[in-house]
């Protein structure tokens, strides 16, 4: 029994892993630059909601690729 939940809660795991890997990576909105798939959060609320910072013009996007903030 607890066999089958352990490889139920890895199975599940992958599949999250795998969704997440195969989003698609936004391109800034001000400056066009592709951003990194893989991102340090500058904020609390961007570690939770998702979303980058361009490392070239300083931009804040959302997970969508929306420009945020002022």
């Amino acid at each position: 029994m607890l066999t089958s939940i352990l490889l139920g809660m890895a199975t599940a795991g992958v599949v999250v892993v795998l969704l997440g890997a195969a989003k698609p990576v936004p391109d800034c909105p001000e400056c066009g630059q592709r951003v990194a798939r893989i991102r340090w959060p500058d904020s609390g609320a961007q570690a939770m909601k998702g979303g980058w910072t361009c490392k070239a013009c300083g931009c804040r996007m959302d997970r969508h690729g929306r420009r945020v903030g002022g």
